[in-house]
């Protein structure tokens, strides 16, 4: 089965909705680049692990604008994990120890924005090593011969591909119709519904959903006996 490209998804809406495939096939694409720029922004499917060199003495850098969040970091060739505090924190921090001239290993660190500080003051260079999301750039617009897959790194799920598609009937609907109708309500409903299924397709993918061991009295399972120790042994034998 060939890849899913974006000229597929559009011509789905534009047949769903009736428009003209001519007229009206570039504000389609439009939509669809809005709404794939909504998908990465709500579901944070593109993660990665960012590399920046740490200079000895330098203790402020700026990130990558594609850098979308920060989930971890590590410093290599340290025995100390850097813990994520404040601004105001590695200011203080840097006002209370000799004025920011204290040395040693990076044990703590602050990221707003792209500007990401690092306290103590590095002595030697080394390189952190941040695990995050990336925020994919696009070009100002879609040629349609982009692949979900392949170009714009969506994972081939269907709720991803049905996003793109209802996110796209849902702002063509009220361009066609010039006004907020029930389909458009009908569509950004079905989006959101998408969305959820989505997010927990990739916490899955992920193997995020494990459900936890318990261990100890059961909660809800009539008389209560321990389930961590032998069973032949009653609650009032242990």
């Amino acid at each position: 089965m060939a890849e899913m490209t974006v000229a597929d998804v559009q011509a789905l809406v534009v047949n769903k909705i009736g428009l003209s495939s001519t007229l009206e096939g570039s504000t389609v694409l439009s939509y669809l680049l809005e709404g794939y720029r909504d998908i990465v922004s709500k579901l944070h499917p593109f993660k990665s692990k960012v590399a920046i060199s740490i200079t000895i003495g330098v203790d402020e850098y700026q990130l990558d604008a594609t850098l979308g969040s920060v989930e971890d970091v590590t410093v290599l060739l340290s025995l100390v994990k850097p813990e994520r505090v404040t601004r105001e924190e590695i200011l203080d921090l840097r006002r209370y120890s000799n004025s920011g001239t204290t040395q040693g290993d990076v044990y703590c660190y602050s990221l707003e924005g792209n500007l990401l500080m690092l306290y103590p003051t590095p002595t030697g260079n080394s390189t952190m090593e941040v695990y995050g999301t990336l925020e994919p750039s696009t070009a100002p617009a879609f040629a349609g011969t982009e692949k979900l897959s392949t170009d714009l790194g969506l994972i081939p799920l269907g709720p991803l591909e049905k996003c793109l598609e209802y996110f796209a009937l849902w702002q063509t609907s009220e361009y066609d119709d010039k006004q907020i109708s029930e389909n458009s309500i009908g569509y950004l409903g079905l989006y959101d519904k998408f969305i959820a299924e989505a997010r927990v397709a990739l916490l899955r993918r992920r193997g995020r959903t494990q459900t936890q061991a318990r261990v100890g009295y059961p909660v809800k399972r009539g008389f209560p006996r321990r389930n961590d120790v032998y069973p032949t042994l009653s609650r009032t034998e242990i």
